[in-house]
């Protein structure tokens, strides 16, 4: 979701070309330390999926600051606070992931594979997005999906023990596979 929204919304606010390429490297510099950071501490408590969760509500709490910053710098700084808690979402939810399929028998290809075609067809409706939606306004659909993968992650009962699992038709067993 930030990819095609937040340099655009980077722009809105004024920043130049060089300010917005630095701010976009911040998460490539910000995951060096903070994903493993993030996913030692998951292991060595045994807690992925409330690690996801402070990361996802942290996000939500990062992006809503970086949404009510001022001025390059403190977008900047409020971006490596974001960063900090968005970039360990994805290896911690893969791991979860990879956890939770495999306690119930699942493969995790086609549940990538479905993933991948969510965020082609999340790409493009961002894309209708960016003609629709007032360009300052942007950071503010970047925060809903953050809140969104906060509420997500803190459903209680997710996923299924192997035995709440119905049995699956045919057409969705294969898509499964």
């Amino acid at each position: 979701m930030q990819l095609p929204f937040l340099p655009v919304w980077l722009a809105a606010k004024g920043l130049d070309a060089d300010m917005i390429g630095l701010v976009l490297a911040i998460p490539m510099i910000v995951r060096v330390f903070a994903i493993p950071l993030a996913t030692r501490h998951a292991d060595r408590h045994d807690a992925l999926r409330m690690a996801i969760v402070i990361a996802a509500a942290g996000a939500v709490v990062g992006y809503g600051v970086v949404g009510i910053a001022q001025g390059a710098a403190t977008i900047a700084a409020a971006f490596v606070f974001a960063s900090m808690f968005y970039t360990p979402i994805m290896p911690l939810a893969d791991a979860y992931a990879l956890r939770g399929l495999a306690r119930v028998g699942r493969a995790y290809g086609p549940v990538r594979m479905w993933g991948s075609a969510a965020f082609i067809a999340g790409s493009f409706g961002a894309g209708v997005l960016l003609d629709v939606a007032p360009a300052r306004d942007l950071i503010w659909l970047i925060v809903a999906a953050a809140v969104i993968t906060a509420a997500a992650a803190s459903l209680e009962g997710w996923p299924p023990a192997k035995s709440t699992i119905v049995a699956s038709s045919p057409m969705v067993t294969r898509l499964q596979r």
